[in-house]
């Protein structure tokens, strides 16, 4: 079951990734919200507390209109998440 659980999120992760930056992009702050929300609870699952701080950040960012704060922090946690989330699918 945990098997299941975590292929789910290491596919979740990066199309959540992608959907923030579309909609950045797009300057759609409810898409940022909705995709930067799910991104967090999946980073609070694997116990990634700062990742999951850091799209909390961009979610209220986006929620406030702040797209210009969203898009700095998702920039600067980008690299990261994808490297987080690449190391904890090869220890498993």
């Amino acid at each position: 079951m945990m098997g299941v659980l975590l292929n789910e999120l290491f596919q979740n992760i990066p199309n959540c990734m992608s959907e923030i930056n579309s909609s950045l992009l797009a300057k759609d702050p409810l898409g940022v919200a909705t995709y930067a929300s799910r991104a967090k609870s999946a980073m609070h699952i694997l116990r990634e507390d700062q990742l999951a701080e850091a799209f909390s950040k961009i979610e209220q960012s986006a929620r406030n209109g702040k797209l210009s704060v969203a898009e700095s922090t998702f920039s600067n946690i980008h690299k990261t998440t994808i490297s987080r989330i690449n190391n904890i699918q090869e220890s498993v």
